[in-house]
């Protein structure tokens, strides 16, 4: 290692985060098949899609924007499809 490398200062990288929304139609587009555009704005394509990812997860009968254990259980699906390369769907609720 350089004496450049071992004295320069760390660089922070600086990352806004998703919104919340934007992270809904993404996973409806990547896990589920849909062509939302991914803007953050929650309209009626949205919020079909949105039913369809979780009639597909089999947690239409959860509130998972209402409910913090319902919204855990929506994240660990998600992202257990997500990591396995899997569709929505492949790991489902309790509906």
């Amino acid at each position: 290692m350089s004496v450049a490398e071992t004295d320069a200062e760390p660089q922070q990288i600086v990352v806004e985060p998703a919104t919340e929304r934007e992270l809904v139609q993404a996973v409806c587009n990547y896990l589920n098949g849909e062509s939302l555009a991914i803007d953050g704005i929650w309209g009626p394509l949205t919020d079909a899609a949105y039913g369809r990812l979780l009639s597909t997860l089999r947690m239409q009968c959860r509130s998972p924007t209402g409910n913090t254990g319902d919204m855990a259980l929506f994240c660990e699906l998600i992202a257990k499809a997500g990591i396995t390369g899997q569709p929505a769907g492949t790991f489902v609720g309790p509906c």
